[in-house]
């Protein structure tokens, strides 16, 4: 479904927010950026069969941006376009964070946005859809909760509402185009 990884020379702050990203989104994986081209990356993504790359760029040590990229084949090779971004104000860890608790191997996903009534909100919640369509179901080992409150905040919790992942501040989002 969808392949993890930072900008280059990330820090260990943004790799541990990758790390808790990928340890609770259905069916994704991380990859270590290192050196290699965004092109490299949409290569790697369509070899692996994943449909989405997701890039979390920083700022100051701390995880600041998500950039989402749909990778398909054309031509010669495979392309990514860009679909969409969201800025991050500020992020919780699950290490810091002593309530959350660890899952294993999630195979479902929802995303309630039902606390929304901003056009921002409405926008994450589809980016968010997009993204995670081929493990929706009502019955969800995961869901990310979108909440506004004092801005626009993100939440992923596991069945019977425990907390489970990061804990994400939206300052802003970015939706280019629909898939």
């Amino acid at each position: 479904m969808i392949l993890i990884t930072t900008s280059h020379r990330s820090s260990q702050r943004t790799r541990s927010f990758v790390k808790d990203l990928s340890s609770i989104i259905p069916f994704s994986e991380k990859t270590t950026r290192g050196k290699k081209t965004l092109q490299e990356l949409f290569t790697e993504a369509y070899l692996k069969g994943f449909k989405w790359l997701l890039v979390v760029d920083e700022k100051n040590g701390n995880p600041s941006r998500l950039r989402f990229y749909y990778v398909e084949f054309k031509s010669v090779k495979p392309e990514g376009r860009e679909i969409g971004w969201v800025t991050i104000r500020g992020v919780r860890l699950v290490r810091e964070n002593p309530s959350a608790v660890k899952i294993s191997n999630p195979s479902t996903i929802s995303v309630d946005y039902g606390s929304c009534t901003r056009e921002e909100c409405f926008n994450l919640a589809d980016l968010f859809l997009m993204v995670f369509y081929k493990a929706l179901s009502n019955r969800a080992d995961v869901t990310v909760k979108l909440e506004e409150w004092k801005g626009l905040r993100v939440r992923f919790l596991g069945k019977g509402g425990v907390e489970i992942g990061p804990w994400l501040k939206v300052s802003r989002v970015v939706l280019n185009e629909r898939v």
